[in-house]
């Protein structure tokens, strides 16, 4: 149950310290004001082949961010082995745990990947400069396989708590997108500032298409929404994905499939909830993922942008990224903004 609870709260992005850490006498590190009091500071230590993206996904937050963070660094393009930076962390810290996977006859990169739920380009990714042709793989061969160990002292979760809402402004009707339950769409007046803000965005690049559905946010006071885990303190909103076909006339959520998703629009409408640099976590299905990962890659979207913003190719049980997967979420996107 102990374990079942901190699991909840990591995914919910839910405070990182525990209370008992506040406590006097207690050596931990305690949350920081650089950090908004969210969690302590982290300081991580630069590998080889690591950029500032890459970082900023380890720890669920915008490379911008660790800029701000780190203004000693001369050139953020250019990171060396053994630098520190600082990161005021999303996803709690933990010790990479790393193996060798020894290659044994028959086996192939996919098939390893797939032995590790890994994306190759995850796998590839793992090997640094020693992999120097991923089609030609020998018997024998020895690879790095990387996995996520305990978390780092200090960084655990704490319970959910109940949560209100104190100061509440409501999300009104407006030209593009249809609000699925009113009397649920109340938030903090910077989630309802930075929603409209998200919605008038994505109509001028859009290009039309279907009114965006969007789901609950809080109710007026706060609190236990049912249905939610979390939706407690107007800082979570469900937006629907956008659809092709028969699919975009519904005001449901639809579950994506490769037919209906409208891929050029969903990415629009993903994009600009990122461009707001307020958002603490997306949780979207990690099959979708897939698709809009591809899709943005294919249409100019640095490798590294993406590896700050999406958990794949690294498989949906490893914490990295600002978009996660979660179970349930193929037909909608759950936004959490920063407070």
């Amino acid at each position: 149950m102990h374990r079942r609870r901190h699991r909840l709260a990591l995914l919910l992005g839910i405070a990182l310290l525990p209370a008992s850490a506040t406590a006097g006498g207690d050596s931990r590190p305690k949350p920081d004001k650089v950090c908004a009091y969210r969690s302590p500071v982290y300081l991580h230590e630069v590998e080889a082949g690591e950029h500032l993206g890459l970082i900023a996904g380890r720890y669920g937050v915008f490379r911008k961010d660790l800029i701000e963070l780190n203004p000693e660094l001369e050139n953020p393009d250019h990171i060396r082995p053994g630098q520190q930076v600082k990161v005021c962390p999303e996803i709690p810290p933990r010790e990479l745990e790393r193996f060798t996977h020894r290659v044994e006859a028959g086996e192939h990169l996919s098939s390893i990947a797939a032995k590790y739920e890994l994306e190759i380009e995850a796998l590839i990714e793992m090997q640094g400069e020693k992999l120097r042709d991923p089609n030609n793989i020998w018997v024998g061969q020895e690879l790095v396989i990387e996995r996520e160990g305990p978390i780092v002292s200090g960084f655990e979760p704490e319970p959910p708590k109940r949560g209100r809402l104190s100061t509440a402004v409501h999300l009104d009707a407006g030209e593009g997108y249809v609000l699925r339950r009113p009397h649920l769409a109340y938030g903090t007046p910077s989630t309802i500032r930075n929603i409209e803000k998200v919605l008038a965005r994505y109509r001028k690049r859009a290009d039309g298409g279907p009114a965006v559905r969007i789901g609950d946010i809080s109710k007026q006071s706060g609190g236990p929404l049912s249905g939610h885990l979390s939706h407690r303190e107007g800082v979570d909103v469900d937006v629907g994905l956008v659809h092709k076909g028969a699919a975009a006339k519904s005001v449901r959520f639809v579950s994506a499939t490769e037919g209906n998703l409208d891929l050029r629009r969903t990415w629009i409408l993903v994009h600009e909830f990122l461009r707001t640099g307020q958002v603490r976590y997306i949780f979207l299905d990690y099959g979708v993922q897939k698709q809009l990962y591809e899709y943005a890659r294919a249409h100019g979207v640095s490798k590294m942008q993406l590896d700050a913003w999406f958990q794949y190719p690294r498989g949906k049980g490893r914490g990295h990224g600002i978009i996660r997967h979660w179970r349930h979420h193929d037909d909608h996107l759950h936004v959490r903004f920063r407070r």
